[in-house]
């Protein structure tokens, strides 16, 4: 019966040729040896495992792309808002009457603050 001789982990590259010994001859190498249908089985599941490394890292590329197409549109639109706050705050005219009317809201606050205090340790 004539064997495939398919090492485990093997560095060979998949360009070289299988080595086929016959029953009883001894391998010229190191490994393991398979029958001929169980090394295509094996050998078809790792082409089969590379193909699918090789779509899940294009698939990744993509979602890296797009996770970051995304964050930069998030740091451009805090970017304008926090120019349009600027610029509204820049923008904003403050009236004589509302500091005036801050210098007392705040004065009465607290004068009412003291007389609540007073109130509450005399008694």
């Amino acid at each position: 019966m004539i064997l495939s001789l398919l090492l485990a982990g093997s560095t060979a590259s998949a360009t070289e040729p299988a080595v086929q010994i016959k029953k009883g001859e001894p391998a010229p190498f190191s490994g393991m040896l398979y029958p001929v249908d169980r090394a295509i089985a094996v050998t078809k599941k790792a082409e089969r495992c590379d193909f699918l490394l090789v779509e899940e890292k294009e698939r990744a590329a993509k979602l890296l792309k797009v996770q970051s197409e995304l964050a930069i549109q998030k740091v451009a639109v805090a970017n304008d808002a926090c120019k349009l706050k600027i610029d509204t705050l820049q923008g904003a005219e403050i009236s004589p009457w509302m500091v005036v009317l801050g210098y007392f809201g705040g004065v009465a606050t607290v004068a009412l603050g003291a007389w609540v205090s007073g109130q509450v340790s005399s008694n």
